[in-house]
């Protein structure tokens, strides 16, 4: 169990080689901030509206966006791809490459998306937490907080919201939301649900976990650097950040550092039956099998 044997400790990061998209194009200068596995399709989204999606992670197509602002987190619930990003911008698909814009209220920016029980939420700046059952109308629900909100997720019996200026909400439907971590807690960047507990990571040498969203323990870090983001899969949890950093762990506590074929920031992380995309600045796209040898995306033929 992830939270057994609890104590602190940290880790390294390693090195280059952005990937290309498209028919012989070289990999646009843009930041790639998330990618999600559904359908069949791994689904990357960035600034300018960027949206690539890909069947074997090597080769990767550019799909025509309604959106020319970044792009800053993707999901799939409910038979659906839904985008956000900046500006309020919020963007829906069945199958990862048509897609169909959003009008909201809401125009800040939005970081993060998730979604559980039949509910998508979606956070961003200012404490805003806006959800949907359907990915079409949107409703703003009241946070409590004022400050930017990074990441949600859902563990079946909950969500859980972290964000900057230790900021973790809960919530059990989505609407009522409630701190859920004593304000000694530092930035969060990003919270997985996995393994029968919430795993939130963000500053250096910051790693936190509980199983039931009241009591938390600091968990040995996987990195010295900003981690970015978490995903699990193949019996491995993997860490991704700074200077494209990548660290793996069987058990959240032991944290090997895997060499990167990049050494730009990693920003996002999935899994899906190939195994493991990661993704960054400069249009940068690496994959592994098992999250332990990972190869820099390639060029379309």
């Amino acid at each position: 169990m992830i939270l057994s044997s609890i104590s602190t400790l940290p880790a390294l990061s390693v090195p280059t080689l952005p990937p290309t998209v498209g028919r012989g194009n070289p990999a646009p200068p843009v930041s790639l901030h998330d990618v999600a596995f559904a359908r069949g399709l791994y689904v990357a989204v960035g600034s300018e509206g960027t949206i690539l999606t890909s069947e074997n992670r090597r080769e990767w197509d550019r799909q025509k966006s309604e959106a020319n602002s970044r792009l800053q987190s993707i999901a799939y619930g409910d038979h659906r791809f839904v985008a956000v990003g900046d500006a309020g911008t919020i963007l829906v698909s069945p199958n990862g490459v048509c897609w169909r814009r959003i009008e909201s209220a809401f125009r800040g920016d939005l970081t993060g998306i998730g979604f559980g029980n039949g509910l998508f939420v979606a956070v961003g700046a200012s404490g805003a937490i806006l959800t949907s059952d359907d990915a079409t109308t949107w409703t703003q629900q009241a946070s409590g907080v004022s400050t930017e909100l990074r990441a949600v997720a859902n563990s079946g019996c909950h969500f859980l919201v972290v964000g900057a200026h230790q900021t973790v909400l809960a919530s059990v439907d989505g609407i009522q939301w409630s701190r859920a971590l004593p304000s000694s807690c530092p930035s969060l960047n990003h919270v997985l649900a996995s393994r029968g507990a919430f795993l939130a990571a963000g500053c250096p040498g910051v790693f936190l976990a509980s199983e039931d969203v009241r009591q938390w323990a600091n968990l040995p870090s996987p990195a010295s650097s900003i981690v970015h983001a978490l995903a699990d899969g193949h019996g491995s949890l993997v860490a991704v950040g700074g200077s494209g950093g990548i660290h793996t762990s069987a058990d959240g506590r032991l944290w090997i550092p895997r060499n990167s074929p990049s050494s730009h920031h990693l920003f996002g992380i999935t899994h899906g039956p190939q195994g493991f995309v990661a993704v960054g600045s400069c249009g940068t796209i690496v994959y592994s099998a098992d999250g332990s040898s990972w190869l820099p995306g390639a060029i379309l033929p």
